[in-house]
């Protein structure tokens, strides 16, 4: 089952693909287009919870992406653009305080 997302030049496929570790529970999904991951991918622990969860463009990672433990929390959080990062926020649950970091990367204008 596809998506099709309907341009000036026609269609384009989206193929939902999913990919499995050894035991056949979902490492992750998300859509490919062009063979490139497209749009928002998943990602998953062994133990079904949300790993990570972003956007790719054109097989890119670009815009923010959430990372969790094992246990479900939110671990720490990356804006990308064009697949650099530009932005990162880490989560200390223990003692319930958050660390920033900002990248200047090559790509974004000062």
């Amino acid at each position: 089952m596809g998506i099709f997302l309907l341009l000036s030049f026609g269609l384009i496929a989206q193929e939902k693909t999913f990919f499995y570790y050894d035991d056949g529970s979902i490492e992750s999904n998300g859509y490919l287009m062009k063979n490139k991951k497209e749009g928002v991918w998943v990602y998953y622990h062994q133990n079904g919870k949300i790993k990570e969860k972003g956007t790719y463009k054109s097989g890119i990672k670009d815009g923010p992406w959430v990372y969790h433990t094992e246990e479900g929390k939110r671990d720490y959080y990356i804006e990308y653009i064009k697949g650099e990062k530009i932005f990162q926020r880490w989560y200390n649950h223990k003692n319930n305080i958050r660390y920033f970091v900002r990248y200047q990367p090559d790509s974004v204008p000062n």
